[in-house]
């Protein structure tokens, strides 16, 4: 039996019998197993209030390797365990309802009325405050069902090793390290002698410092998640190829089936104790969530031990109904460092949306000029909540910067030019704070995907050495964030300020001139009489619309004596490419041969090897540089498009497409 093509069969019915109804579709491209059930629970939820089908996309990477029926035992939900399909489904949805974090419920619903026709895509990693928790706890109990080979173990260790009620803490020591200190567990389990505490960590070296307490009950696990680079840390965000989806993992960690459903079994008996503290995770909000339904000892639960008094929470956020983050936190600076993190957990519930991540991130602000090293946690944990939390990414990588040393370290693994547009933001950002330029600027782990040899820095293969004569002094504040423009309209950017770091920074090397000379002349290039149009496909549609080819056509016929100019066509994408060449039989294109395309939607970096990519890159570099200076551009917008506006230093001539409009 070819099974890969009954799989395929199976999804080409799947597709079908979705587009004959209206599904939740819970989108799990991402996140461990508290990150996924809160989606799931989430869309269960709503599912239930509008009668929707309701479809589960549960991929086993390297996020989570085990299935969805590994963990549980309802067969009545519709699990696809590939991306694929899902994907395939959204291509297809042009106004598919997409669920996320923030989502109100507001919002949801008049999506709804206006696209009754169409999914709704759960891709939530947090459980947003309007969706009841109780009943999202009975949806756990009631509907997932957990399996008995999971339950049994939890059961046997209750009854056997805490007999009695329990206190719980979890300690999450891999991505991030935020919570309970040792002194504060050896404290609170000091204060209550006569107690048990279950103690559950990510980290097996954790639990084994822990259990030495003699009141610390820890199950030690078969498998504990591990790092996918071991020479990085496991908060390093990392591609790694041979997960299952191809996907771009964030955090450098690795959850086997083995140590995911151990994990479950920590996590069940964590809902049934009484949890103390705050680890700063999904994984234990979700098990408070939890506990007030599932109860495997039917006893009552220890009463709760509070650093801060809740009375006193209260009365503080009473005072407004919008609080003000700067004055909640000078009101709490006198407490200690955990007992401010204690607040913070009990607190969600008084800030307008209960927008977590914005919390996060304004006390991580606040407590800097206190302890910068909590405030790098608490960034942490942001991030790691929500990936694309850029602000928190700035913030994040600037404390880094100030704790090592006074010259600039720069860390991105994304594509050639994604990576000089993080150069050139760090080193102005650099010059709003410091009020001068960087005088050393590490640049080691920049540009990863390019490296022939990873312990190298390669910045001076393209560009030339910043140690010349151009100075810059800081005159005002300069607002970048690190998109660097890329998708703004480009005749907006104030290129008479970014012009010196350019020039100062991203000097062509000797090496790239010489390709772009060889270039010009192989192809007789005419920059004075060319066009020079480009289209960005692959995996760009990730981050923006694309425009259709025959746009970018018509745009170019728009272009006074367009059939007597030269055209440089340049793309990604091996089907604009073939497109333009059956378009254009009557014009004067020009294909530089040296640049490859692809067929597929990953993006050409990431198919290729790293030496593969340093020699290609090269030859695209010059090119762009040739782009940069003919008479008319026609381009997409992204990172390679506003490189080519700034080393051209104007937009003037340039037909810029943004999210499918002509600008």
């Amino acid at each position: 039996m070819n099974t890969k093509h009954n799989t395929l069969k199976i999804h080409k019915k799947m597709i079908v019998f979705m587009y004959m109804q209206n599904n939740i579709i819970v989108f799990l491209d991402t996140g461990g197993f508290a990150n996924r059930i809160n989606a799931i629970l989430s869309g269960l939820y709503v599912a239930n209030l509008i009668n929707y089908n309701f479809i589960i996309c549960w991929p086993q990477n390297t996020w989570c390797q085990a299935s969805f029926h590994d963990i549980f035992s309802n067969t009545n939900f519709t699990i696809i365990n590939d991306l694929n399909t899902i994907n395939q489904l959204l291509k297809n949805q042009d106004n598919a309802i997409v669920f996320e974090n923030n989502t109100t419920k507001e919002e949801l619903f008049q999506q709804i009325d206006k696209n009754k026709e169409q999914h709704i895509y759960f891709k939530n990693c947090l459980i947003p405050s309007w969706i009841s928790k109780h009943e999202c706890a009975k949806l756990f109990d009631e509907i997932l069902h957990v399996n008995e080979s999971i339950t049994s173990v939890v059961n046997e260790f209750i009854s056997t090793k805490l007999v009695e009620p329990y206190y719980g803490i979890h300690i999450r020591n891999t991505d991030i390290s935020i919570g309970l200190n040792y002194n504060e567990v050896m404290h609170i389990t000091q204060m209550y002698k006569t107690r048990k505490f279950f103690l559950c960590s990510d980290s097996s070296a954790s639990e084994d410092i822990y259990s030495k307490i003699d009141n610390i009950i820890v199950r030690k696990k078969e498998e504990y998640p591990e790092k996918i680079i071991h020479t990085q840390d496991f908060s390093v965000g990392v591609v790694h190829e041979a997960d299952t989806e191809d996907q771009k993992i964030t955090l450098n960690i690795n959850r086997s089936k083995n140590a995911t459903i151990d994990g479950v079994i920590d996590f069940l008996i964590l809902v049934n104790s009484t949890i103390i503290g705050y680890s700063g995770s999904t994984y234990q909000q979700l098990a408070k969530d939890l506990q007030h339904v599932i109860n495997y000892t039917n006893t009552d639960r220890l009463e709760n031990i509070d650093f801060i008094e809740s009375a006193t929470i209260q009365k503080l956020f009473e005072q407004s109904d919008a609080i003000d983050l700067q004055t909640f936190v000078k009101v709490i600076q006198n407490y200690e460092i955990q007992s401010k993190i204690d607040i913070l957990s009990k607190s969600l519930q008084y800030f307008k949306g209960g927008d977590l991540l914005v919390v996060q991130y304004n006390l991580a602000v606040e407590f800097i000029p206190i302890n910068k090293e909590q405030s790098i946690h608490l960034l942490q944990y942001a991030i790691a909540l929500y990936p694309a939390f850029t602000q928190a990414i700035d913030l994040l990588n600037r404390l880094i910067n100030e704790n090592n040393n006074p010259d600039l370290k720069i860390i991105h693994n994304c594509g050639f030019f994604s990576c000089c547009s993080v150069r050139l933001y760090k080193i102005i950002e650099y010059m709003n704070y410091k009020h001068t330029l960087p005088k050393r600027i590490d640049c080691s782990e920049l540009f990863t995907l390019y490296k022939y040899n990873s312990k190298i820095d390669i910045t001076y293969d393209f560009f030339e050495n910043y140690d010349n004569e151009i100075k810059i002094e800081y005159e005002n504040h300069f607002t970048i964030d690190v998109f660097c423009f890329q998708f703004e309209n480009y005749k907006k950017v104030n290129y008479e300020y970014i012009k010196p770091f350019v020039d100062k920074f991203f000097l062509p090397s000797q090496k790239i001139i010489n390709i772009y000379n060889n270039l010009l002349l192989k192809y007789r290039v005419d920059i004075e009489n060319c066009v020079g149009l480009y289209y960005r496909g692959t995996d760009k549609v990730t981050e923006t619309q694309i425009d259709s080819f025959d746009s970018y056509y018509n745009k170019l016929n728009e272009i006074d004596n367009i059939n007597n100019m030269q055209i440089i066509v340049q793309t990604d994408s091996a089907q604009f490419l073939n497109y333009m060449k059956q378009k254009c039989t009557d014009k004067n294109i020009i294909i530089i041969n040296e640049n490859i395309t692809s067929n597929s939607n990953h993006g050409i970096h990431n198919e290729k090897t790293a030496c593969e990519n340093y020699i290609d890159i090269q030859f695209l570099f010059a090119t762009f540089l040739i782009i940069s200076k003919c008479k008319y551009i026609i381009c997409s917008s992204g990172n390679c498009s506003i490189w080519m506006m700034f080393y051209r230093n104007n937009a003037i001539n340039v037909y810029q497409n943004l999210n499918k409009k002509w600008l």
